[in-house]
């Protein structure tokens, strides 16, 4: 027997269940268990004890989580203050504007024929059905209003405008931080409750490392062709030089950092790299890190990459408290939110 084994000096125990067990008493009492279930306690332990030790909470998010139903659950993740920055895909945040304003995510079916979906101008994601008709609205309503009240109110920008030496057409620059923050704002006038809103009225910024990967990077191209630079003599671009060094500075003023990860991809990358690219190495990584994905590891791709090899990059540290979940994450997140709701309410 290792040490390791001989230290712990527990057994499994069998999870016993009522009629009346709380949600966060069913995770507590996976505690005693083992596999994945166990992993799911820890998680939520991990990010329970990094929100009780202060710490910034780093949140990323990769997956169509918010056409699925689970917008209130990171809402209220950041109402509660378990997360303080967040960073994502564009298109978790195109569908949760799409949400906010038009509810244009219906309940489909994964062995629908794609084909006459097509025909019938509805989009899947695996078994949620999205309506062209609402997805278009929405993209008329970026081009004619929405990405042109950038280039009209100047001042508001986060970046210079310099006219564009030979192209007769001026650049206002802008981070994704600061155009979804714009966006969460008209969303919570909206009275929406989703996560650009919430995000939006508790100042949490909403970092976004592939921004032109989405329906925003597509309009975006085309509302400066077609609409600003015919009739603003103006073109939108995304600087996302700025939108790192803005994170780096963050991370610069808070030592005590935690990371949560929900999927993996860019969002994670993102967040990671930038921990290790602190001036020193005492600046560098995290302190916490728990991960809910359905990767694995021996791929080589990123979302499934241990926390363990992060520690090699500088991106954790050594002697950081760190778990992964493999479980879908509509499954995990909920669980995991609810329990540490439930335990800091007691």
């Amino acid at each position: 027997m290792s040490d390791d084994f001989s230290m712990k000096g527990k057994f499994v125990e069998d999870l016993e269940l009522n009629d009346d067990l709380s949600v966060s008493d069913l995770v507590e009492q996976l505690a005693g268990t083992s596999y994945n279930a166990r992993k799911l306690f820890e998680v939520a332990r991990i990010w329970l004890d990094a929100v009780k030790n202060k710490s910034r909470i780093y949140f990323t998010l990769a997956g169509a989580l918010t056409p699925a139903g689970f917008r209130r659950v990171v809402a209220q993740a950041i109402e509660n203050k378990f997360i303080h920055v967040l960073a994502t895909t564009g298109a978790n945040m195109v569908h949760d504007a799409i949400k906010g304003i038009y509810e244009g995510h219906m309940i489909g079916s994964e062995n629908a024929d794609d084909a006459k979906l097509f025909k019938e101008k509805l989009f899947r994601i695996y078994d949620i059905f999205l309506s062209n008709e609402r997805w278009a609205r929405f993209g008329e309503w970026l081009d004619s209003s929405f990405f042109p009240s950038f280039v009209k109110e100047k001042g508001e920008t986060s970046g210079k405008i310099a006219k564009a030496e030979g192209q007769g057409y001026e650049e206002v620059r802008i981070t994704p931080t600061h155009f979804f923050n714009r966006l969460g704002k008209h969303l919570s006038e909206k009275k929406d409750k989703g996560v650009l809103a919430t995000a939006y009225k508790n100042n949490v910024p909403v970092y976004c490392p592939a921004f032109v990967d989405c329906d925003y990077g597509i309009r975006l191209h085309y509302v400066n062709i077609e609409v600003l630079q015919p009739q603003y003599k103006a073109r939108l671009l995304v600087d996302m030089v700025a939108e790192y060094d803005n994170l780096f500075q963050d991370m610069e003023q808070h030592k005590n950092r935690a990371i949560i990860i929900v999927g993996g991809g860019t969002p994670k990358n993102f967040v990671l790299q930038t921990s290790m690219a602190l001036p020193t190495v005492e600046q560098c990584g995290f302190r916490y890190a728990a991960q809910i994905t359905t990767d694995a590891p021996q791929w080589g791709g990123l979302s499934g990459a241990t926390l363990r090899e992060a520690i090699s990059w500088g991106k954790i540290k050594e002697e950081a408290n760190t778990s992964i979940v493999y479980c879908d994450a509509t499954i995990a997140l909920p669980l995991v939110v609810a329990y540490m709701m439930a335990k800091l309410k007691a």
